[in-house]
């Protein structure tokens, strides 16, 4: 499957377990980082103290921080294995300055589906 992101072509023949498991983890963490607004907004509506409700932002805050870190990091690791296995060498400083996070959730996502129309024609 060939896989056009800006200026470059990739031929993606192979879709590792371990890179689709790490897909899923951080599925998770964006999920937990999307539950973090009403989380807040909790916080904010509840009848605690200004001193208790800032201590609990703070630390939701801070754990907002660490998922984005998170799925920063997954991001990256996911598509290094998705090339390196695919007999490409990662470029990071084509994928980190000529990239936006669109382009590289749609490289992960095109991925994934890769097998995916191949398994459901076997089940007929």
């Amino acid at each position: 499957m060939q896989i056009e992101v800006r200026d470059k072509v990739f031929d993606i023949t192979f879709v590792n377990n371990w890179s689709r498991e790490k897909y899923q983890e951080m599925l998770e963490y964006i999920d937990e980082l999307s539950d973090l607004p009403g989380k807040f907004d909790e916080i904010d509506k509840s009848e605690k103290d200004r001193k208790e409700k800032l201590k609990e932002m703070k630390e939701l805050n801070t754990l907002q921080h660490e998922l984005v870190r998170k799925i920063t990091d997954l991001r990256f690791e996911i598509i290094v294995e998705l090339l390196e296995t695919n007999n490409y060498e990662y470029d990071d400083k084509w994928w980190k300055r000529r990239t936006d996070v669109e382009d590289l959730n749609n490289f992960m996502l095109t991925c994934m589906q890769k097998d995916m129309s191949k398994k459901a024609s076997k089940k007929k």
